[in-house]
């Protein structure tokens, strides 16, 4: 059985390890940042943080070994008065010539911030040798945060917004910021990249505030901007059977799409209900779900399987599954259908 749960202090140097195939924001390949990263997650878990500053750090686990084999993050709130969210709108505007009797209409990307905040889905990291699992381990990761939103819904924004990765040159550098933003900032793209961890005061002053018309670009830059990459397009399914949607956003340093759902409206946040562990029922074939546990300390553990009520509302579970939670009878879970 494989395990989701909360990151631990002991995380740490497989957290480095696994960062080296994805170094990223929330997971990046740094061990004095990621430990910075697994203190907030566990003050956020334990409710101890505000709720602007939250983020939640989980990691995939073999129940056998404890081996990290992966890691997915939820950040509480992205986009506020102290750290606006950037991004290039795709829009058009029209133009006609009456002489001409002709009609254009022209697709143009405009930068903009957002001060209103929204939840953010952080980057999703899967050690390389488990892609294509057949337990679907990066569906386990990615919906394991909707469990624990569906859980604390009053934790987070009215909006999910996850940013998607677009495809990359061989080298990983991009081909719409080479074309835009280096021209702009005078950065190259891991430069920039690394530079806007901690400062986006550069992107504000630096980037043109006119509509870029989109017609004027290469082919090549083109074919980004709102791309999904092949690395990605599984977490792009993932994403669409719980009700995201591009929100015709695009991320300013490499064209990646933005997808976007009203947390009201995500099936799995939606169903979460709160249950408690039957003393004693007769298993039967039931719908595939989600359960989660939280111990006293906030640490929590969630695990895919089968999901049983009695007549009294129970939730009936295996022996397997109750050691692997560490619940014991009429303990409370968290249950939802994986739907």
């Amino acid at each position: 059985m494989f395990l989701i749960r909360s990151a631990q202090p002991h995380d740490l140097q497989e957290l480095a390890a696994l960062a080296q195939h994805l170094d990223t924001l929330n997971l990046p390949h740094d061990a004095p940042a990621l430990e910075s990263i697994i203190d907030l997650s566990l003050r956020s878990f334990r409710g101890q943080v505000e709720a602007e500053s939250a983020r939640y750090l989980f990691v995939l686990c073999d129940s056998q070994t404890s081996q990290v084999l992966g890691s997915s993050m939820l950040i509480a709130a992205h986009g506020t008065p102290h750290d606006p969210h950037h991004f290039l709108r795709i829009d058009a505007i029209q133009r006609y010539s009456s002489s001409l009797r002709t009609l254009f209409r022209h697709r143009i990307l405009q930068f903009r911030q957002s001060w209103t905040p929204h939840t953010e889905l952080g980057a999703l990291v899967l050690h390389p040798a488990l892609r294509g699992h057949p337990a679907r381990l990066g569906r386990l990761l990615s919906y394991a945060r909707f469990l624990y939103l569906g859980a604390y819904p009053e934790r987070f924004c009215t909006e999910v917004q996850a940013e998607l990765l677009p495809p990359f040159r061989e080298d990983g550098s991009s081909v719409l910021w080479d074309w835009l933003g280096r021209q702009f900032t005078g950065l190259d793209y891991q430069h920039a990249d690394r530079l806007s961890r901690t400062n986006h005061e550069f992107m504000q002053s630096l980037f043109p505030s006119e509509p870029i018309h989109i017609a004027l670009m290469p082919a090549d830059v083109q074919a980004v901007i709102g791309a999904i990459g092949p690395a990605t397009q599984g977490v792009a399914h993932l994403l669409q059977q719980q009700g995201f949607r591009p929100n015709g956003h695009i991320d300013p340093f490499d064209g990646g799409p933005h997808f976007a759902a009203a947390t009201r409206d995500i099936p799995i946040a939606a169903h979460t209900r709160r249950r408690e562990v039957a003393p004693h029922c007769h298993l039967q074939n039931g719908v595939v779900g989600l359960v989660g546990s939280e111990d006293a300390h906030g640490h929590w553990r969630i695990v895919e399987t089968s999901l049983v009520t009695d007549a009294e509302g129970y939730l009936c579970l295996d022996q397997g599954t109750r050691d692997t939670l560490q619940v014991t009878d009429r303990d409370p879970v968290y249950a939802a259908p994986l739907r």
